[in-house]
């Protein structure tokens, strides 16, 4: 699931990275001082990782590299080189915040439908395998999903059309139900 998750968004991610924190179009009379930044946020992001994770603080690789981007951001070009709009670096802090939320949510949804509607139901057991091939129906339905409707860069699947790919989705959520 993890290398599913991270290979198809890693297109996006680096887009983000590469493209929407800071303008490369500041740096057309100087690509060397650009290359030079961008060293110096892998590194300091890698030594912060290094060190965080010694330590034993839970880390972000993505965070790391983003923060040392933004930094090289402010050394170089200044406060005013940072594209701070939602399309830029507005957009990747609020979903910082908004995708635990989220998480959160849905981790208790599912929580609680499971307490109430298997663990404390009258036969735990018969609800429990009726309720298997339904979980594992939403997982690989969330899977595909991914995969599909965010756009796994190598397969190809910018151009298709909503029809294909809520049929893709059910699809596979149904026939792994089954």
């Amino acid at each position: 699931h993890v290398l599913l998750t991270s290979y198809s968004n890693s297109s996006r991610v680096s887009g983000t990275i590469k493209n929407d924190i800071i303008s490369t179009d500041a740096f057309i009379d100087a690509p060397s001082v650009l290359m030079m930044g961008m060293l110096c946020a892998l590194i300091g992001s890698s030594l912060f990782l290094t060190f965080a994770t010694r330590i034993g603080l839970p880390v972000s690789t993505t965070h790391c590299i983003i923060g040392g981007i933004i930094g090289v951001g402010f050394a170089t070009v200044g406060p005013n080189g940072v594209d701070w709009s939602w399309g830029g670096v507005s957009q990747v802090f609020a979903a910082w915040a908004i995708a635990p939320c989220i998480s959160a949510a849905f981790g208790a949804i599912l929580f609680l439908f499971t307490k109430y509607g298997v663990m404390k139901s009258k036969n735990p057991l018969k609800m429990g395998m009726i309720m298997v091939p339904i979980f594992y129906a939403l997982t690989s339905g969330i899977l595909t999903m991914l995969i599909v409707w965010k756009g796994a860069a190598s397969l190809d699947l910018d151009d298709w059309g909503t029809a294909p790919t809520v049929g893709t989705i059910f699809g596979v959520a149904g026939g792994v139900a089954l």
